[in-house]
């Protein structure tokens, strides 16, 4: 890694950084769910997001400096999107339903 930019470090060292943090929301993300009867599907899930998220940036460090390592640092910032579409997927069709239910039984007294 000799000759490389500070900004090529920097952007090196944030990037593992700030990945790192969105593992750990994986993480939390699925001890909430743990604890939420209606979303304890979502444990597994968020579980593995959190951990391909690891995989995915520690293959980055690895290969810092080598030809695939963006390919892994890709990866691992976009796995959670799939995760995070679902759920919002999830909490849309809820807000669907329940505005349903509203429109059928009408205002709350």
């Amino acid at each position: 890694m000799t000759g490389r930019t500070v900004h090529a470090q920097l952007h090196d060292v944030f990037s593992v950084l700030t990945i790192t943090t969105l593992a750990i929301g994986y993480f939390v993300l699925a001890w909430r769910f743990a604890n939420e009867l209606r979303w304890r599907f979502w444990v597994l899930p968020a579980v593995i997001t959190g951990l391909l998220t690891i995989v995915f940036i520690a293959a980055f460090g690895a290969m810092l400096g080598h030809r695939p390592a963006g390919l892994f640092e890709r990866l691992s910032s976009g796995v959670g999107s799939v995760l995070i579409l679902l759920v919002l997927a999830r909490l849309l069709t809820q807000s669907l339903g329940a505005a349903e239910n509203a429109a059928a039984f009408g205002p709350r007294r």
